[in-house]
């Protein structure tokens, strides 16, 4: 088959060496753990490997975005935090994206591994809350995570409505890698269109109908638009490696089972 799924960092070795596409198989939202921490013993054997705490609603497991100014959300709760332990121990990927700013960091303060922030950006620069403060992409590049580059306009703008260029991604990488230096600093494009049958209801749905993605990366076959507005932007050819892939393939190693 031409696709291996990663249950150990040598499989995406493995991967490359035949041309297979490796995945990563993953959960965004975190409810498949419902509130027992043995559950992970259900899924690890299954070849889960990552789980993102967070979508945009509450669950056991920590306070979403959606919770950021609510004054009684717990941030990361016991539950998350006994998770957390458990996805150290076997080698899973904890992900922070959507999660509340005090998840992010009690997350942080708990991992003994790095942890990986997989759709993001500056939020200085582009005020939404899916994005992260200059504390909080400190402490990611403290911790030797990874901030993913979200290419969605409104988070690479923090306006709806406007499309975002080429010009404007490379703005926020130049800023998450001066703030958090460039370890910190890898792609999150969160592509999630592309289906005509899907894209509707789930736009609807969502309430995002006026939603687009950055002009020039709309999909994985223009990511190599990127590379040369990024050497015009000051980026070293060393720098656009780590951007590119390198600091997730560190994070990877330093995480997955060896």
């Amino acid at each position: 088959s031409n696709i291996r799924v990663v249950r150990e960092f040598g499989d995406l070795e493995l991967a490359r060496k035949e041309g297979n596409l490796a995945v990563i198989a993953g959960n965004e939202g975190g409810k498949i753990l419902g509130s027992d921490p043995s559950l992970l013993d259900a899924w690890f054997p299954m070849g889960l490997r990552h789980v993102q705490f967070n979508w945009a609603m509450p669950n056991r497991l920590g306070a979403s975005q959606d919770q950021e100014s609510d004054p009684a959300q717990p941030g990361l709760t016991d539950f998350g935090r006994q998770t957390i332990e458990g996805m150290n121990e076997r080698g899973m990927i904890v992900d922070v994206s959507h999660s509340a700013p005090q998840t992010i960091l009690d997350a942080l303060q708990t991992t003994t591994k790095p942890i990986l922030n997989s759709h993001s950006g500056g939020r200085a620069i582009a005020d939404k809350p899916q994005n992260l403060w200059d504390e909080q992409i400190k402490a990611m590049g403290d911790n030797g995570g990874v901030i993913g580059m979200h290419f969605c306009s409104r988070l690479v703008l923090g306006v709806n409505g406007v499309q975002a260029e080429i010009a404007d991604v490379v703005k926020q990488i130049r800023y998450v890698a001066d703030v958090g230096g460039i370890d910190v600093v890898g792609l999150g494009p969160d592509w999630v269109l592309g289906d005509p049958e899907r894209d509707v209801p789930y736009l609807r749905n969502t309430n995002q109908t006026d939603i687009t993605w950055t002009k020039g990366l709309e999909d994985s076959t223009e990511l190599p638009n990127l590379w040369d507005p990024l050497v015009g932007g000051g980026f070293t050819a060393a720098e656009i490696e780590k951007i590119a892939g390198g600091n997730m393939l560190r994070l990877f190693k330093d995480v997955l089972p060896s």
